[in-house]
């Protein structure tokens, strides 16, 4: 079962995500806004729990976490970085 302690951080990045609290075996699934799963990942282990976003696109996403009885979702919000010219 996944802990009621499970939290991402940070909800809005243009890098990666963290999953902390994960149990093992969990799975990480990602979708866009248009509800297409964008990334798939699975844990045998609770020690890594780095999410790389760099290939999303830019806008909200719900990150689901899945253990083998339960489930959890959360928003995500992926931006590019912005450069300024001077």
């Amino acid at each position: 079962a996944l802990s009621d302690e499970v939290y991402i951080y940070p909800t809005i990045s243009n890098e990666k995500i963290f999953v902390d609290n994960l149990v093992e075996n969990a799975e990480i699934e990602i979708f866009n806004i248009n509800g297409q799963l964008v990334l798939q990942k699975k844990f045998r282990t609770a020690d890594n729990n780095a999410i790389p976003l760099t290939d999303l696109q830019s806008g909200m996403h719900l990150v689901r976490v899945k253990s083998d009885d339960s489930v959890k979702t959360f928003k995500i919000i992926k931006f590019k970085n912005l450069t300024f010219a001077n």
